[in-house]
């Protein structure tokens, strides 16, 4: 497959990660309530479904520089991820800020690297 399109899919997959995102960490440090498990469940499934394509398109082809800086970044916030849904969300417990913090600017800096990379693959 064409490396643009893979590219341009996994950066969209993300920004609807990141848009739910930002709609958990507003529950979480504007109100006392639990995160909707629907908002939740949106934000993990794109975040994995875009990491899936990437680690798939690392396997096969080389990845530019900046490819391999953002997915080793969203590697790492997914662990943070997983540590926040299984080891506090699913026991009904608040989520620690600044591990939400730390996943959040992790997760971004993934982020805005892939994008880079989408935007540099752009003709």
């Amino acid at each position: 497959m064409d490396a643009r399109l893979i590219f341009h899919v996994a950066t969209g997959l993300l920004a609807v990660a990141f848009g739910a995102g930002l709609a958990l960490a507003c529950v979480r440090f504007c109100t006392d309530h639990q995160a909707p498990p629907w908002l939740a469940k949106l934000h993990g499934y794109a975040a994995v479904a875009a990491l899936s394509i990437l680690v798939l398109e690392a396997s096969h082809t080389a990845l530019p520089r900046g490819g391999w800086f953002g997915l080793i970044a969203l590697l790492l916030a997914a662990a943070g991820g997983v540590v926040l849904n299984l080891g506090y969300h699913w026991k009904l417990k608040p989520l620690p800020e600044w591990l939400v913090f730390v996943h959040m600017s992790i997760a971004f800096i993934g982020f805005l690297a892939i994008g880079l990379v989408t935007l540099s693959l752009t003709p």
